[in-house]
């Protein structure tokens, strides 16, 4: 497998998984959806009473992801993608549906969870 397929052992985890689903929900989905999935996370924790909705908004401010990692990690991925920077950027750049209409379903459904939270 090595000398066919030019694979590496990298010890422990696979590279497939390196930065992907940071590089996904940190990089990708912001900047061709402008959904940040924070968002869900924190109000789930604000709903739940673990922290506070001050405190959420102020980690809403945090840089998740460091220009340089985001450089290797995209790197990374258009190379085992077989995608050129220019590509990524036209489906980056490409029309898609807005993520309003993914807000608004979450926000419905928040809005029932805080209905049945006070119920009980």
């Amino acid at each position: 497998m090595k000398r066919e397929l030019e694979w590496q052992y990298y010890g422990g985890k696979n590279i497939m998984n390196r930065g992907l689903p940071k590089f996904f929900q940190s990089y990708y989905l912001p900047v061709k959806f402008n959904f940040d999935k924070r968002r869900a996370h924190l109000s789930s924790l604000i709903i739940s009473g673990q922290i506070s909705r001050a405190d959420a908004l102020e980690k809403m401010k945090e840089n998740v992801y460091a220009p340089d990692e985001i450089g290797n990690d995209m790197e990374l991925w258009l190379k085992k993608l077989d995608w050129s920077l220019e590509e990524f950027k036209a489906i980056i750049g490409s029309s898609s549906k807005p993520a309003s209409r993914i807000l608004k379903r979450t926000k419905i459904l928040f809005s029932f969870g805080i209905k049945v939270k006070e119920l009980s």
